[in-house]
C-alpha cells in the first residue's frame, strides 16, 4: 500500500468510527427520551386508575358549572368561551410546533426549529423535544421537561456532544412548572380548579393563577382581551446566569391566532420573552401545527 493509500484508508476508518459513535450516541439518547416520555405517561395512567377506583366507590364527577361560578369574572368568561359544553377533562396532549428560537442577546440570530411535545395534566408535566438548526447540516437536539415534579433541560449536538445539561433544582422545577402553566391555553381544562389551579381576582381583565406540584409552586398573572381570550401571561421566572446561579427575572408569554382544535378554542401562535429593564428579549416564537387530545 502506498503512503497516500495508507492515509486515505486511515481517514476512511476514522470517519466510519465517528459515524458509528454518532449512531450509538443517538440510539442511547433516543432510549433516554423514550424512557422520559414513558415516565410522563405512566404517571398520568396511575392517577387515572386511582380516579376510576374513587368513582367506583361512589364519588361524583366535578360540577364544572359550580367551578365557573366561583371563579373571577374574566376567568369564567374565558373558560366558558373556549371549552365545549361538556367540558370534559384533558389528560394527555400530543402536539407539534414549528418556529424560531434564539439564545444570547437581541443581536443573536433567530434559528428555525421543529418540536414535538407531550403533556399530561394530572399530574402536570411535559416533555418537549426540539431540533434547532444551528448551522447548515448542524442541529441541536434540545429536551426540556417536567416529569414527576422534576425539571430538566439538556441540549446535544450530533446527539453526542452535550452543550447544556441543567439538572433538577428548586429553581429549575419552578421555571418548568411556570412554563406548563403559561402554556395551559393550549389545554384549557387544565386551568379549572379541579385541575389544581387556584385563582385570585385582580381586575376585570386579569387574574392570578397558582399551581403547586409537590413542593414546587408556580404563579402567573393571566391577561384577557376584549374578546375574553388570553392575550398574555406574566410573572417572574428563575433564569440561569452564566455563573450557574438563578436570578428571578420578569417573563411573559403571548398568545394569538385562536382556532378550534379538538372542540376547544386554543391559540395557534405565540411568543415567549424575558422582560428586562433594558427591554424585552424574545427567545421563542412559534406556531402550533398539530394537536391531539385524550
Amino acid at each position: 500500500m502506498t503512503r497516500r493509500g495508507f492515509f486515505a484508508a486511515l481517514l476512511a476508518a476514522g470517519v466510519a468510527l465517528a459515524g458509528l459513535v454518532g449512531v450509538v450516541a443517538r440510539r442511547r439518547r433516543d432510549r433516554e427520551i423514550t424512557a422520559l416520555r414513558n415516565d410522563l405517561r405512566r404517571g398520568a395512567e396511575v392517577d387515572a386508575d386511582s380516579e376510576t377506583e374513587a368513582d367506583e366507590d361512589g364519588d361524583t364527577a366535578t360540577d364544572v358549572g359550580a367551578e365557573l361560578a366561583d371563579l373571577p369574572p374574566p376567568v369564567a368568561r374565558y373558560l366558558s368561551r373556549v371549552l365545549p359544553e361538556n367540558r370534559s377533562q384533558v389528560r394527555f396532549v400530543d402536539l407539534t410546533q414549528t418556529g424560531e428560537f434564539r439564545t444570547g442577546d437581541a443581536d443573536s440570530p433567530w434559528r428555525p426549529f421543529s418540536a414535538t411535545q407531550q403533556v399530561t395534566t394530572d399530574p402536570p408535566g411535559f416533555v418537549w423535544e426540539a431540533s434547532i438548526e444551528m448551522a447548515p447540516f448542524v442541529s441541536a437536539r434540545v429536551v426540556d421537561s417536567f416529569v414527576a415534579g422534576e425539571g430538566s433541560l439538556t441540549a446535544t449536538v450530533f446527539s453526542a456532544i452535550t452543550v447544556a445539561d441543567a439538572e433538577s433544582s428548586p429553581e429549575l422545577d419552578e421555571g418548568e412548572l411556570l412554563r406548563y402553566l403559561g402554556e395551559s391555553p393550549w389545554y384549557p381544562p387544565a386551568l379549572l380548579p379541579s385541575a389544581g389551579v387556584s385563582w385570585d381576582a385582580i381586575d376585570d381583565r386579569s387574574a392570578r393563577a397558582t399551581l403547586s406540584v409537590g413542593e414546587t409552586t408556580a404563579s402567573l398573572v393571566v391577561h384577557f382581551g376584549e374578546d375574553d381570550l388570553v392575550t398574555h401571561v406574566s410573572g417572574e421566572r428563575p433564569a440561569q446566569q452564566d455563573d450557574g446561579r438563578y436570578e428571578r427575572t420578569p417573563w411573559s408569554g403571548h398568545w394569538w391566532a385562536y382556532e378550534e382544535r379538538g372542540g376547544m378554542l386554543v391559540p395557534t401562535a405565540g411568543r415567549a420573552e424575558w422582560n428586562r429593564p433594558t427591554g424585552d428579549l424574545a427567545y421563542w416564537r412559534g406556531r402550533l401545527e398539530t394537536v391531539e387530545y385524550e
